[in-house]
């Protein structure tokens, strides 16, 4: 039975059920009081009203009524309680079954608006190596060449040199294969007082012996792993740019050099673990390793060439000791212009080149010198943002989620210290 008087607020939502024959039903509560309805005496649970004395069905509709719920009360109370004409308002009143859908894809549209950024925007795009991302017809980089013709593809630093960390031949591809045996051998006993046992177990089979005598290829690879790896993290980082990973890729390129000319003069300054054992390493063993730090070299060379040939201006490095002269004509007046602001010499005082290019007025007073360096600082050379944000909300996702106080730990804005 449905009510007709003004009171008529009583609005509920719709849930699916699995069986058409048991429908969810509302319990009457003290609460309804405040909008007019007592029990009815007929049945406890249901609310009824105490103008009309007409009692509400406590079963859940779904919150497409309004046109048939809502637009009728308030023809009600217009006509009732005002003593108005009720079409004049209802008719201009947008309170269809799709207003609700309607109104959701408004909010989603001024939120994409606002907050998506707009694709013109785009200077540069990082990918990893995934045929989906990198693919010259159907990749996502094609796909944003089509839509920003102006948008630079960069293939994540990282990723480059994991590829470089992993060509091993020969030897050295062997030598690491009967590492990995032994550790997984070592990882399925991983109870303490088993893993003497398993050693021993080792030093008495074929893998034991394999690791004895390839004992100078793995202490080789051992050290130049240690380096490739803490090559990997100073090119990651929140600050990582263009500028930074190029002067690291340049660096490790021309230590390499260094490394296999001193280890071809028997000296193992940079490679403490196979110094450890100079005086069983052959000749033979050096030079396999010195054909792998020559390998190494031409590699990085090969697919770091993008890095290696970028021009990096010094008025960019240190605008205040550069010569105005020797830039650009274009840019000598912004940047005389620039050597001569006090505020910005402190900024760079502060933080360096990053903190000064990266404040604000700098971008609107001298727009010229802007255009030229944010393509360095504003490019990701590395996914490494992008994956850390996954991350964060992969733990968000997790059973951990169930132990979050949002109170202390804050929402979304814990996603800035990684930006």
């Amino acid at each position: 039975m449905s009510c007709s008087c003004p009171n008529k607020t009583y609005i509920g939502v719709q849930k699916s059920m699995a069986s058409v024959s048991k429908k969810k039903c509302r319990q009457y509560s003290v609460e309804y009081l405040d909008y007019g309805f007592i029990e009815s005496p007929q049945n406890s649970v249901m609310p009824m009203c105490l103008i009309c004395k007409a009692s509400m069905s406590n079963e859940r509709k779904p919150h497409t009524i309004g046109e048939s719920l809502i637009m009728t009360a308030v023809a009600i109370v217009l006509s009732k309680v005002m003593k108005q004409s009720p079409q004049e308002v209802t008719s201009v009143i947008p309170l269809s079954n799709c207003s609700v859908s309607r109104r959701i894809d408004e909010v989603a549209t001024d939120v994409e608006s606002q907050l998506v950024l707009k694709l013109l925007n785009i200077v540069a795009c990082t990918t990893d190596g995934a045929a989906a991302m990198i693919g010259r017809y159907r990749g996502f980089s094609a796909y944003s060449k089509n839509a920003v013709p102006n948008v630079i593809s960069l293939y994540c630093v990282v990723h480059r040199l994991h590829l470089v960390a992993k060509n091993l031949a020969g030897r050295l591809h062997e030598a690491l294969g009967h590492i990995i045996k032994a550790v997984n051998l070592i990882k399925k006993n991983a109870l303490q007082d088993r893993l003497f046992h398993v050693i021993s177990f080792l030093s008495k089979t074929e893998l034991g012996q394999k690791l004895v005598d390839a004992k100078s290829d793995t202490l080789y690879l051992s050290d130049i792993f240690e380096k490739l790896n803490f090559m990997s993290k100073e090119l990651q980082g929140n600050d990582s740019t263009l500028c930074s990973c190029m002067e690291a890729v340049t660096a490790f390129i021309g230590k390499l050099k260094l490394f296999w000319l001193n280890l071809g003069r028997w000296e193992f300054a940079q490679f403490p673990s196979l110094a450890s054992i100079s005086t069983e390493v052959l000749d033979v063993d050096l030079a396999v390793h010195v054909d792998h730090l020559k390998q190494l070299h031409n590699d990085m060379a090969t697919r770091f060439s993008d890095l290696l040939q970028m021009t990096v201006p010094d008025w960019f490095v240190d605008p205040f000791i550069a010569d105005a002269s020797e830039v650009d004509v274009t840019l000598q007046e912004s940047v005389i212009e620039l050597q001569n602001d006090t505020t910005a010499r402190g900024w760079f005082k502060r933080g360096g080149r990053h903190k000064l290019w990266i404040y604000q007025d700098v971008h609107e007073k001298y727009p010229l010198l802007w255009k030229k360096v944010k393509l360095i600082l504003l490019a990701f050379p590395t996914s490494y943002l992008v994956e850390t944000g996954f991350s964060r909300v992969m733990h968000l996702l997790s059973k951990t989620r169930n132990r979050l106080d949002i109170e202390k730990k804050g929402r979304f804005t814990s996603f800035s210290d990684i930006s």
